[in-house]
């Protein structure tokens, strides 16, 4: 692998893989960073480094955020993401977006067949016990995030941890 890792990968080779990404957790890393992300970088990465890409899913709300949005998630689409857009509801418990977390675990561990290894970008602990499930069935788990938002729980379990900054062409200062 061409970027930083914590430490050896728990599981081998990545084989086919999925890719998650949960915005609203990652925006707020890229913010509090004064970065912008670069996520058709991310794919074109994986490219190289996997033996193909099977899904790459991008959740987030879509609607009542504005053009720039509408503007931002059609370039999020023309990378080679789908988007996946949770119910419309009232923030819980302080979350704006509540059900981005239980669209992404569903998908995530609805079809575990289609990968061998998933990458989730979020350091959410919400995703702990799909993850040691996912292990659990063999299967490798890789978490692209920022150090600062994501648990040490998470960087404990998963099989590999990627800081996002050490991607080439990823994160580009905000001007």
């Amino acid at each position: 692998m061409n970027f930083q890792q914590r430490r050896q990968p728990k599981y081998g080779p990545r084989g086919p893989v999925a890719v998650f990404v949960d915005n609203p957790n990652i925006l707020g890393g890229a913010y509090e960073h004064n970065v912008r992300i670069f996520y058709d970088q991310i794919l074109q990465e994986l490219k190289k480094q996997a033996e193909h890409v099977t899904e790459a899913r991008f959740y987030s709300r879509v609607r009542g955020l504005g053009l720039s949005h509408t503007q931002f998630l059609e370039s999020i689409k023309a990378a080679g993401y789908s988007i996946c857009e949770p119910l419309a509801g009232r923030p819980k418990q302080g979350k704006q977006h509540p059900d981005i977390d239980c669209l992404l675990l569903t998908d995530l561990l609805a079809h575990p067949e289609r990968f061998d290894t998933c990458v989730v970008l979020s350091g959410d602990l919400d995703y702990l016990h799909a993850f040691k499930h996912l292990r659990s069935l063999g299967k490798r788990v890789e978490v692209w995030a920022f150090p600062s938002n994501t648990s040490q729980e998470i960087q404990d379990e998963v099989d590999a941890f990627v800081d996002l900054r050490m991607l080439p062409g990823v994160c580009k200062p905000r001007q």
